[in-house]
């Protein structure tokens, strides 16, 4: 409203009011036609809210009526400026008029400067003038720019849509109220063209272009609005794709086959211009599954993936194909074929055969008699001084791929009770054989045979006696238990027949290290083997007469031998006299020389 009218009015109002006031009685002052004017008694009272809503250019401010002087209030709103204590009679002053019906109002003020202290008042105008509140000054902020906005690249870009991701910086005072991004099939687009909003302020966010059309280049730009204006960011274009059609892919060879599960995927080498909303594998009993039979989905995103499919039967025929689903419908890859293994369990083996047993070594042989429907992956004995070896303890493995094996175990203590085991491995597990122990000799030394095989030579005379002799030899022969250190033992010995009766004789020489003691007597066992080599499970014992002078033979020549005692098990059992007999006429030789006794002390 014009300032000077404003001013007429309320002269104008003022002058009927005491015009009508002179009469006798009470009257009813006409008004326009939308309301009737009661004359005020007093001038009425006002207070100025404190400015709120301050940007560079605008701020909010009104008052609250506390007296309407008893008449009706004509004119209510606020004036301002630079000046404090504005008033309507200033020349140019700025001021609002607004509600007088509400005791409360809030009045916008506009046009300000930025950066400019204001002073504003509340006022209220009756019949008898206009009252003001008190004064209240604000600053405005400084002066307010457009928002800075910039338009990120589309992505999931499809036959019919597009995401489009934009960043808003907005000045203080000047928060965006509006934003979004605006597209079309032309360049630089505006809030005329197609939009997305996408909420308010600063910040990013991402609009979803749909309803778009194939095979088309379309140019957007994200977009912000504050009170300045509306400003754009960065332009960009993209092209949607072609009409979805259906995924291609492939179904990956299948792999870590077991008994109820196996290693499945595929390779999604086109989405078809659609996005993929699913991927995975199907398989069933006949050929050619679809995801209607048993699926199983893919959390992966990627184009390459592979699921583990479980609850499958033994020794069963599958069939498998990696699929994939996006808009179009569900694609399906090449259907390939599988068979699950039988029931596989850990291996069995038989109980270790221990032969060669020596003071410091072992031979010992086993066999694998399954290998549970799976590949052994090692083989081969255990052993420990205490029960129930495992491989987690001493061991030796056997060759790869054999079944059946025997083993030189070495590194063994003498005089030791050892248990062996005999052990396989395969995917389920570790199997063991049956335990067997076995104490190794009690006197540790080394020998060499003379001949590698300790028979010599058989000579027959012309009356069809015979003889076979052999010589066992032993070196650095030390036992500690009675100080005996020698460098040399050698064991001649002799089995022949005369008149048809066996005889035995032996000649027994060694010879000591300088310093050692000398050898008095001796007891010496050793293993009976058949002419194949064969260990015939009985010893030897023999004790020769020793020579008090170093390096000199002893000779023991017994006649005739007592069939009943001449071969022993080494048990304190002997071999019968028929098997004393056919050892004699099938021959043998003697190895494996051991000291069972030194100078009379027991090894």
């Amino acid at each position: 409203m014009n300032m000077k009218l404003i001013k007429l009015t309320l002269l104008s109002l003022v002058a009927s009011a005491l015009f009508l006031g002179c009469g006798k009685d009470d009257v009813t002052i006409d008004a326009p036609p939308s309301k009737v004017i009661i004359p005020a008694t007093s001038l009425g009272r006002i207070a100025t809210t404190t400015p709120m809503g301050i940007t560079d250019v605008m701020a909010r401010c009104g008052g609250k009526f506390y007296d309407d002087g008893g008449g009706t209030i004509i004119a209510s709103g606020v004036c301002w400026s630079t000046s404090n204590n504005p008033t309507l009679e200033i020349e140019g002053i700025a001021f609002t008029s607004d509600s007088t019906t509400s005791e409360t109002f809030i009045s916008t003020l506009t046009n300000l400067q930025p950066s400019t202290t204001y002073y504003v008042r509340a006022y209220i105008t009756n019949s008898m003038g206009t009252a003001y509140g008190f004064s209240k000054s604000f600053k405005t902020l400084a002066e307010v720019t457009l928002p800075v906005v910039l338009t990120s690249s589309a992505s999931t870009i499809t036959g019919n849509s597009a995401m489009v991701g934009a960043n808003v910086v907005t000045p203080i005072g000047g928060e965006a109220t509006a934003r979004g991004v605006c597209y079309s099939t032309s360049e630089n687009p505006t809030l005329d063209d197609l939009v997305v909003e996408s909420g308010s302020g600063a910040g990013d966010f991402i609009a979803t272009l749909s309803s778009l059309s194939n095979s088309t280049t379309y140019y957007a730009r994200a977009f912000a609005t504050n009170h300045k204006g509306t400003a754009y960011g960065n332009e960009i274009t993209f092209t949607t794709l072609g009409a979805m059609v259906l995924p291609t892919i492939s179904t990956s060879l299948v792999s870590a086959i077991t008994k109820n599960s196996a290693m499945s995927g595929g390779s999604i080498s086109s989405d078809g211009n659609g996005t993929i909303t699913d991927r995975g594998v199907c398989w069933g009993l006949t050929n050619m599954p679809t995801i209607e039979s048993n699926k199983l989905s893919s959390t992966t995103t990627g184009n390459d993936f592979s699921v583990s499919i479980t609850g499958l039967t033994p020794s069963t025929t599958y069939f498998v194909r990696a699929y994939a689903t996006n808009g179009a419908g569900t694609a399906y890859g090449q259907s390939v074929q599988f068979k699950t293994t039988e029931n596989i369990s850990i291996p069995e083996l038989t109980t270790v055969v221990v032969t060669n047993l020596a003071q410091t070594k072992a031979t010992c042989s086993a066999e694998i008699t399954t290998d549970g429907n799976a590949t052994v992956t090692s083989r081969g004995i255990c052993w420990s001084t205490t029960s129930n070896p495992t491989i987690s303890g001493s061991k030796m493995s056997a060759p790869s791929g054999s079944t059946s094996f025997a083993l030189l175990i070495t590194g063994l203590e003498a005089s030791t009770t050892y248990y062996f085991r005999a052990y396989a491995t395969n995917s389920v597990g570790t199997a063991y054989g049956s335990e067997v122990s076995v104490t190794t000799l009690n006197h540790v030394f080394e020998y060499t045979n003379q001949t590698g095989t300790g028979y010599i030579h058989k000579t027959t005379a012309l009356d069809g006696s015979y003889d076979f002799q052999g010589v066992l030899h032993a070196s650095n022969v030390v036992c500690t238990k009675v100080g005996v250190s020698v460098a040399n033992i050698s064991f001649k010995y002799k089995f022949g027949s005369l008149m048809g009766s066996p005889t035995r004789s032996g000649i027994f020489m060694w010879s000591k290290n300088s310093g050692d003691k000398k050898i008095y007597s001796i007891l010496i066992r050793s293993k009976v083997y058949d002419l194949n080599g064969v260990f015939t499970g009985y010893y030897y014992d023999y004790s020769p007469g020793t020579s008090s002078t170093d390096g000199s033979w002893g000779w023991d020549t017994s006649g005739s031998p007592d069939w009943s005692k001449l071969f022993n098990d080494g048990n304190g059992g002997y071999a019968t006299k028929e098997k004393a007999i056919e050892f004699y006429k099938s021959e043998f030789y003697l190895d494996e020389m051991q000291i069972l006794e030194i100078n009379g002390v027991k090894m």
